[in-house]
């Protein structure tokens, strides 16, 4: 992979959770069986597709919005687009995108993430996680813990993606500088111009643009740089000594 981290500098490294921490394309096979069962009960069933579907399309055309309480806005947006109550578009959200979704996340969960992290902690390098989504309860699931776990719709970020908002309290709550951060996404267009806003390296996970720099295949790549680094670090104070 070709990469231009130096990770003797890196303090920390911040996760974006969907998609990232987890492969959304096996999740979303399984919550579209899950999806079409539930249409199958009836046209009100049916009509909470739609609800999720104005959710997801509003939240992107309203992504680069200045409003002052994200969190309620986000739920307004899609009600008024399905004319019913924003209380109603919370809770078919809150089931379908946050709760119904962790019973599959084990089963989702990228191959040596596991390992990568034990690698970052072995060498003092703290972790967080900022997403435009909930996080802890999909953290728990994951069986994953990191020092801090941010949403974009906390009141102390109130900013989507890619506003640089987000990671730079990120940064504060760690205590780093952005340039001693890297941000895991997998998202170019969110992720990668979130860390360039913020000041930040951004490492991408995926296959299609593996040869360019800053994506990777997989967390063992990212794990090997790691020891490889330590191994490195390790030679250079002997021969010091």
């Amino acid at each position: 992979m070709p990469s231009t981290i130096d990770w003797s500098k890196i303090r920390s490294v911040i996760f974006d959770v969907d998609g990232t921490l987890y492969d959304k394309r096996i999740l979303r096979r399984f919550m579209f069986g899950e999806l079409c069962r539930h249409a199958l009960g009836g046209p009100a069933h049916l009509k909470d597709l739609g609800v999720i579907m104005a959710f997801r399309k509003q939240r992107i055309r309203h992504r680069e919005d200045e409003v002052e309480r994200l969190e309620e806005s986000q739920y307004e947006w899609a009600a008024h687009r399905c004319r019913v109550p924003p209380e109603a578009v919370r809770d078919i959200v809150t089931e379908w995108m946050l709760v119904r979704p962790l019973r599959y996340l084990p089963r989702c969960k990228y191959n040596h993430l596991d390992e990568f992290l034990r690698a970052l902690e072995a060498r003092g390098v703290a972790t967080a996680v900022f997403s435009d989504y909930p996080a802890v309860q999909k953290l728990s699931a994951l069986g994953l813990s990191v020092a801090h776990a941010v949403c974009a719709t906390d009141s102390s970020v109130n900013r989507l993606k890619p506003n640089p908002r987000g990671l730079q309290f990120v940064a504060k709550l760690l205590d780093v500088q952005p340039d001693e951060c890297v941000y895991i996404g997998d998202e170019e267009d969110l992720d990668a111009e979130c860390a360039r806003n913020a000041g930040m390296q951004f490492l991408i996970i995926g296959n299609k643009k593996r040869n360019r720099v800053g994506y990777f295949k997989d967390y063992l790549e990212l794990t090997n740089q790691v020891a490889r680094t330590s191994t490195i670090n390790q030679m250079s104070s002997r021969s010091l000594s």
